[in-house]
């Protein structure tokens, strides 16, 4: 179940920014994976940030991901994919200007997959996060390695409200 980020959250949650306040967030996604072991090769964990850009009845208008980098009118912004994660700051990142979304847009899904297929839990360590990045301060962060049998799903989701947009998270403490 999908709740509103709560002002006294504690738990993953450090701050609440007015809804109306949003004016540009980023979703950033980092990981250290563990090598994978094939009979053939070894590979890395790889994880994909992805952006899905609803209407109000949940119709999909847009996914920008790795191989599609910028919605039509440039408002979401991936920085590209890393295929093998590691490194000090976040893997990906996808830039949502928030005003400068189509009009019919009125939700945005934050999405994490992983493309070997790969559990959550076997990961290494991985983790993303959305950030005000007018403020530089963090709105939501989630550790992707807790115990999952998962390999995609979605952490957050932003939804537009008589023109304000609300941050949403299934991890959200009731």
């Amino acid at each position: 179940m999908w709740k509103d980020v709560p002002i006294s959250d504690a738990g993953t949650i450090r701050h609440e920014m007015a809804a109306s306040a949003l004016s540009e967030v980023v979703f950033g996604l980092r990981w250290q994976g563990a090598a994978l072991k094939n009979s053939e090769f070894t590979r890395a964990s790889d994880l994909d940030a992805s952006c899905m850009l609803l209407n109000e009845r949940n119709d999909l208008i847009e996914i920008v991901h790795p191989a599609h980098q910028r919605n039509v009118n440039g408002s979401v912004v991936h920085t590209g994919d890393s295929k093998t994660g590691g490194g000090s700051w976040d893997n990906e990142r996808i830039h949502v200007f928030l005003r400068a979304l189509p009009e019919e847009v009125s939700k945005v899904l934050f999405v994490v997959t992983s493309v070997n297929g790969e559990l959550f839990e076997e990961i290494g360590t991985a983790c993303c996060h959305v950030t005000n990045t007018v403020t530089d301060e963090l709105l939501f962060g989630c550790d992707l390695s807790r115990p999952s049998s998962r390999n995609a799903d979605v952490v957050a989701r932003l939804r537009r409200v008589d023109g304000d947009w609300k941050l949403q998270t299934p991890f959200a403490k009731d």
